[in-house]
């Protein structure tokens, strides 16, 4: 009988576990859409080419506790460096180049959890709470420089962090598009690292386990005829979207002090020249005063 009785409750457990099995399988074939359901599956086994490493290194945590512990995520045509903890990345980087005006893959409806991630945020998580999923690698132009299949993986949660409708909608969509029409004309490659920045004590969601930042970072890297060049930009939520870019303009070290990174780890110059650059907010290569006063779209 107790031989009986424990052969009975293996079968049962292997019956739940299959049906389980069985069910998970359906909703991940039938709920996401198959592109994404692929995407996924090819994230997990990314790689990173020395093509793809930047010329100033990986960024790199001066402080040693959880707020600054990141999974690293490689992605097509953009890398994360994510926080389990906050339920937001911590730093996204990317690189630009010129490009020829074309068609672009629509918008996602929905954004896609990142099954890679303890968090596993989900686009739920962001019903009315008030404010917009906020992408740090440009969908549009990493649909633009990449492909389609690039830009529907900024929709991955992990690219996404709390912003307002005037940041996300006004005045951080005036600098994506300054980033890729204007500075691209100037240097060869621009490349960027971009991120949150969060208060001592930051709220959450109200449906979900995302810290809200009061202010979102860009820091900009480029190289011309030998020499580099930095520009920096730190907003807080309660942009208008309206004022000039260079209003929130800045320079790394003040974001560095801010977030608890080193962004230019392995910068192929000396230390007096890198320390510099981290404190240089006046550079005009980029020539800011031509789009300072871009219109909004919306």
């Amino acid at each position: 009988m107790m031989t009986s009785s424990r052969a009975q409750k293996r079968f049962f457990r292997s019956l739940v576990m299959f049906v389980s099995a069985l069910a998970l399988t359906y909703w991940l074939t039938t709920q996401l859409p198959n592109h994404v359901v692929a995407a996924v599956k090819q994230l997990s086994a990314a790689t990173v080419s020395e093509q793809n490493v930047p010329p100033f290194g990986w960024p790199v945590a001066t402080e040693t506790d959880s707020n600054h512990r990141v999974q690293f995520l490689a992605n097509k045509c953009y890398f994360v460096g994510y926080s389990n903890d906050r339920g937001d990345p911590l730093w996204v980087v990317y690189s630009l180049t010129a490009h020829q005006d074309g068609e672009v893959d629509k918008r996602q409806p929905k954004f896609i959890t990142d099954t890679r991630t303890q968090a596993a945020i989900v686009h739920e998580h962001y019903n009315r709470s008030g404010y917009d999923r906020g992408h740090m690698a440009p969908n549009y132009a990493i649909g633009a420089l990449c492909d389609d299949e690039a830009q529907k993986q900024t929709f991955l949660m992990s690219n996404i962090v709390p912003q307002s409708k005037a940041l996300n909608q006004r005045w951080w969509e005036r600098l994506e598009r300054v980033e890729l029409s204007h500075f691209t004309r100037i240097f060869e490659q621009v490349w960027v690292i971009d991120g949150p920045v969060f208060s001592a004590h930051p709220v959450t969601l109200p449906n979900g386990p995302v810290q809200v930042p009061e202010s979102c970072y860009k820091i900009f890297v480029a190289q011309k005829a030998g020499v580099w060049h930095v520009l920096a930009f730190m907003v807080d939520q309660g942009v208008e979207g309206k004022e000039p870019l260079s209003q929130y303009r800045t320079n790394i070290a003040a974001i560095e002090a801010r977030v608890g990174f080193d962004f230019l780890p392995q910068l192929p110059v000396p230390e007096t020249i890198k320390s510099a650059l981290k404190q240089d907010k006046e550079d005009t290569a980029w020539r800011l005063d031509e789009v300072d006063m871009l219109p909004t779209r919306y």
